[in-house]
């Protein structure tokens, strides 16, 4: 077999295995909602397989348009490998589109792969981040859920540290002024100083709802206890929301001794 004929079955292999992984990578592309953490590593498979198809392929023709046909594809599989972290359902079922050009391409003029090459994916919004396999999983089995667990965690445990705080009257009893106690006060301030800080700038983003949460809960008891107390008609008993609790053990004048 002279040297000619090996290069015309090299091409025409080469041609025929881009081929398959084009279609395969458009394939997995348009599934890609159905399973993205599996269809991803799929994707970076057929884009790798077609880039190093298409690096050999320059070597196997003499044609300077189809030498240029397969340095644009493997330029693209490097563009398409570079945005798998970031796409969403969207951005991939553009991908399957132009994967699906570019396998047409294969038997027509490159000219129409620049434009891929200018423009691969429009710009998406961070959707799933297919680089980290626990968000994947995380994702898949949160579907169907209303709402994350983790906001509820974060209410749920900031509502216990507020009435940890609204407790503060057993060890600082008293009050500053008349008929206002150290323990409105300590609540007024940290509720105050809880929804500052989440319009800090440095303030975690993380620690944000739970600083929200105990600082309305602490402002909101607060605030409408003074209100009451400030408010109720004439000869009315005030009981504070957290009074120490009503002791129903017999006083020894009542009790009898023989």
């Amino acid at each position: 077999m002279d040297l000619e004929t090996r290069l015309t079955d090299a091409y025409t292999y080469t041609v025929n295995e881009l081929e398959k992984n084009l279609a395969l990578a458009e394939v997995h592309a348009k599934q890609f909602e159905t399973d993205p953490f599996f269809c991803s590593g799929c994707l970076r498979k057929h884009f790798i397989l077609v880039e190093g198809l298409a690096d050999e392929g320059i070597n196997f023709t003499d044609n300077a348009s189809e030498k240029m046909k397969f340095q644009k594809i493997s330029q693209i599989m490097k563009i398409f490998k570079s945005k798998l972290p970031e796409i969403n359902k969207d951005a991939a079922y553009e991908m399957a589109d132009k994967l699906r050009i570019i396998r047409k391409s294969l038997h027509s003029p490159p000219i129409i792969l620049e434009t891929i090459v200018s423009n691969p994916i429009s710009p998406t919004e961070k959707h799933l981040n297919t680089s980290n396999p626990n968000n994947i999983l995380k994702e898949n089995r949160n579907r169907g859920i209303i709402m994350d667990v983790k906001p509820i965690a974060w209410i749920t445990g900031s509502q216990f540290v507020a009435r940890g705080i609204q407790e503060a009257e057993a060890y600082a009893p008293g009050e500053v002024v008349p008929g206002v106690s150290y323990k409105t006060v300590i609540n007024i301030v940290g509720g105050l100083g809880a929804l500052l800080a989440t319009l800090w700038g440095k303030t975690p983003k993380a620690l944000t709802l739970p600083l929200a949460v105990i600082g309305s809960k602490l402002l909101a008891d607060e605030v409408t206890d003074l209100a009451k107390k400030y408010t109720a008609p004439a000869g009315a008993v005030f009981v504070p929301r957290y009074a120490a609790p009503v002791s129903f053990a017999p006083s020894a004048e009542l009790v009898k001794v023989d």
